[in-house]
Order: structure tokens, then sequence, then C-alpha cells
């Protein structure tokens, strides 16, 4: 992996090529009346979709789990399926983050049985997939957005500039600065206010940075091939709409809670799935969405190989 130059910001990125902003009108993103995106998914080895097809799930009979309502949790279990557990909550976690984040019904149970058939496999057993393996796993997606959500907000507001108003005028102010983010994507150029560089703002980086990126352990090291070369288009996606439902709480200039779930934020995130793909498709030529994916990707790297270093080093507090 080629790290970004030591001599440029790792959160400013550079314009991008062949295409003056000037000349963006026409392939600038618009929602469509009936989004419907196509779906980024990664390229699996043909063993491993034919071991998909061959495994059922086995119906065990088990006595209530230790949590709440007696659901089961990670620690009911033996260390082994503990390990091989928590292994496939991690594939199925990264799979919500870079392929699709709202995984449903058949989708969704097929997602788990695939981490948990990569988690067997990682650790060299054959444990037979159970109904509660599948619940407890699926119940991740949620949390992955949760957490995204709560690293979103504290962000925003230091990015956009956002504080609990003291009066009316602030209030207003505040207002009025989410109305104009909010229309057209303006929140997402390095330049809101004068519209330059879409897709550039440099709290996309620091977002992606905090949340997949942010130490060794994250899933976006541990779990990089399904990360790739490139930042998905998902993952944008995804981190777009965490965006725009901490924007949405400030619409009245000041914070009220909105909570980040399917009902409100599945087609808003299905809307910018289809709106970066199909600005991606407009401006096909000058590559502009695949080199912000490959810097997105590169700084986060490059963000935390530094961070680490200094850590070595003795010269970052941990």
């Amino acid at each position: 992996m080629e790290p970004s130059s030591p001599s440029r910001s790792v959160l400013s990125l550079p314009p991008s090529p062949g295409l003056a902003d000037a000349e963006l009108s026409d392939a600038i993103p618009s929602p469509p009346p009936s989004p419907s995106p196509r779906r980024v998914v990664r390229a699996r080895d043909r063993s491993e979709l034919a071991a998909v097809e061959t495994t059922r799930l086995t119906k065990v009979r088990r006595t209530k789990g230790g949590g709440s309502r007696g659901r089961f949790r990670v620690k009911d279990f033996t260390s082994l399926i503990r390990r091989v557990l928590l292994d496939a909550i991690g594939h199925y976690r990264t799979r919500v983050s870079t392929e699709y984040a709202y995984p449903v019904n058949d989708e969704d149970e097929q997602w788990a049985v695939e981490a948990w058939l990569c988690a067997c496999r990682d650790a060299g057993v054959d444990i037979p997939m159970e109904d509660a393996f599948v619940a407890m796993i699926t119940a991740r997606a949620s949390h992955v957005r949760g957490e995204l959500k709560t690293k979103a907000r504290s962000l925003v507001e230091l990015v956009y500039g956002l504080q609990a108003p003291s009066g009316q005028d602030e209030r207003l102010k505040n207002r009025n600065k989410v109305r104009d983010l909010l229309t057209r994507l303006a929140y997402t150029y390095a330049d809101y206010e004068n519209r330059s560089g879409i897709y550039q703002n440099e709290v996309i980086q620091r977002l992606i940075n905090a949340t997949w990126f942010a130490n060794p352990k994250d899933e976006g090291i541990r779990y990089q091939r399904y990360f790739g070369k490139r930042m998905p288009i998902p993952t944008i996606a995804l981190v777009l709409t965490a965006i725009e439902n901490v924007l949405d709480e400030w619409r009245t200039g000041e914070r009220e809670d909105i909570q980040f779930t399917a009902k409100l934020y599945q087609a808003k995130y299905d809307r910018h799935l289809y709106e970066l793909e199909r600005f991606h498709d407009k401006t096909k030529r000058y590559k502009i969405i695949p080199s912000i994916q490959s810097d997105l990707l590169n700084r986060a790297r490059y963000v935390l190989m530094i961070m680490c270093l200094c850590l070595l080093d003795g010269s970052l507090a941990v």
C-alpha cells in the first residue's frame, strides 16, 4: 500500500482531476423519484458460494440465555464458540458497512451464514450454524449504524460550527446554515459555501477514520479485504446518510434528537447510493469518484499508520 505523501494534509483532498467545478452543474446529482441503486458486492470465490448453498441452519433447543428477556449473549457460549461468533460478527458488521447498510429477511440470514463460514474457516473448525447465532449476528447491523451516528454527531457539529444557541438570533443562524447545507448536497463539498470539491468535505474523511480506522483492531484493518483498493461506495453513502441525520437534528436551529433508524433513513441511504453512482457515470472519463475513493481509503490507512508509529515512538500520548 502506497501511503499519501507526508507533505500533504491527510484531511485536505486535492481538486478532482480534469473537471472544473464550474462544469459540474449538469453532473451534480439530484434525488430521483424512485431510486433503484445497483447493489455493489464484493466477488466471492466459488468454494465459499458453494459452501453457503449447502449450509443449513441447525435447530438446537437451548435454555434461555442470560440476557434481558432470555436473549443469548456472547458470553453464554464456550470459549471456542465465543471466538468464532465474535469473528463472524466482525465479518457481518464489515459487510454491512461496505456492501449494503440495511440487509433484510433472507439476505440478512444468508449474510450471517456466510459470516459464520468465514469465521469457522479462519479458526480451522467446522461448527454447525444455529438459529441463536443468526439472531445474534444480524442484530449487529443496527449497532453499526448507531455507532456511526454517535461519532458523526460531534464531528458534524464541530466541522460545520453548530452550537447550542443562546438566543433567537443564533437559533436562526443555525437554521439557515443547516438549510443551506442540506440544499443540493452542499454539505458534501470541501468548500460548501462556494460549492467546490463535491464529496470532499473533511468530515467524510474524519468520520471514516474514527469509525473503521481508529486503531489496528478496527474493522477497516482486521477485515480489510472487504474494503478492497478503494473506499466502497456503500461506505461513503452510509457516512453521508449519518451526516445528513445529524444535520436533520439541527433543522430548527437547535438540536432535537432524531433516531438513525431504517424506517427514517434507509430511503435516504438508497438515494445517496444512487446519486454517487449516477455522478460517477456522468463523470466517468474524469475518474473523479475512483480518485476520491482511493484517497479516502489510503488516507485512512495512512493516518492510522502514523498514529501507530507515534505510539511506538512514545511521541503520542495514549
